[in-house]
């Protein structure tokens, strides 16, 4: 930088003007020889569109639908718990075909194959947690998800592991103890199986958001979803099989809640939520992470009596700082509209 601007700095003002705009002109064979300045880059851009009046209002609704779908899987009983995730995939896929279809969106075939298989490890593990531990348990440690995203990261060397990194991940560990530990029946075997599926489902979950996103940096959004729930479709249901649950619900209840898994669970929870966050700033994305849980388990308090004592919902708000912390730290995933 020091030798460019002595050498600009000998030439005249035209030629200066020239060499500042990336032109620098030799006037004859003594000429002096100036480096060009490169032109600067452009801002970079953000990948959401401002000022959709739906956006928020969308958001909301989403979220809505994926509390939702929790609650339906309590009540689920005709199917078993991982029967329950196959027919919320199944019946959901054809419509993101159709609507990818209509947008002409294209999916990247082998990590949305591995999204697929992922969601459907997260789907499996979720639902089965659902049925041996509290909704709110289920949920909150479900949610870990970004801390682990963020962990994987740090350990690929794609963020830095500073010390905000790992004091988040400590927040987040010790609020998953205090909401475990905290429980009434912490002691009861069922229940803290429970709680470990539930954490082992955040990290099938971290695995889907990352193939998802490099799926999403060569396809559509759709294109994705309709693949990779296909594919998941098709890995949930041998599983089903293999545990030798009820596959086909018997009753028109049944088939109520199966069809309302797949509306509120994939096409209003899912499909509006990734629709609203492509057209809102990032932060927002960890917003919605605290709604989900917080409305689980305000209404799991009343329809299935799962009371919270003071130490569990001290240890949720931990928690929920803790994944807020993480998120903030590092966001590898994108959603793109």
């Amino acid at each position: 930088i020091a030798s460019m601007r002595r050498c600009c700095s000998a030439l005249p003002l035209r030629q200066r003007i020239a060499t500042a705009t990336g032109h620098c002109p030799v006037a004859s064979s003594n000429a002096l020889q100036c480096p060009t300045i490169p032109p600067m880059s452009a801002p970079p851009t953000h990948n959401f569109q401002r000022g959709h009046p739906w956006a928020i209002p969308t958001l909301l609704l989403g979220m809505v639908g994926i509390c939702a779908s929790t609650l339906l899987v309590r009540y689920a009983t005709d199917i078993g718990p991982v029967a329950s995730a196959f027919w919320r995939m199944f019946l959901a896929w054809p419509i993101f075909a159709v609507i990818a279809w209509r947008l002409h969106s294209q999916a990247e075939r082998r990590f949305s194959a591995i999204a697929g298989v992922a969601f459907a490890a997260d789907l499996s593990l979720y639902h089965v947690s659902i049925g041996m531990t509290t909704l709110a348990n289920a949920c909150l440690l479900g949610n870990l998800a970004p801390v682990v995203v963020t962990v994987l990261a740090v350990w690929w060397g794609t963020a830095r592991g500073g010390w905000r990194t790992w004091t988040a991940l400590a927040v987040a560990i010790a609020g998953a103890v205090m909401l475990v530990k905290g429980s009434p029946h912490a002691q009861t075997p069922g229940q803290l199986t429970g709680d470990m599926i539930a954490a082992s489902a955040a990290f099938a979950y971290a695995a889907y958001q990352l193939a998802a996103t490099k799926a999403r940096n060569t396809g559509g959004t759709m294109a994705v979803m309709a693949t990779s729930g296909l594919v998941a479709s098709l890995v949930l249901l041998p599983i089903a099989l293999l545990h030798g649950e009820t596959i086909v619900p018997a009753s028109l209840h049944g088939w109520t809640i199966v069809v309302a898994l797949a509306i509120t669970g994939q096409l209003l929870g899912q499909g509006l939520v990734v629709w609203s966050l492509a057209h809102l700033p990032p932060a927002y994305s960890s917003v919605a992470l605290l709604i989900q849980p917080a409305l689980v388990a305000l209404t799991a308090w009343p329809l299935f009596d799962e009371t919270m004592v003071f130490i569990q919902i001290l240890g949720g708000g931990v928690l929920l700082a803790g994944v807020w912390w993480a998120k903030h730290i590092h966001s590898p995933v994108k959603v793109e509209g």
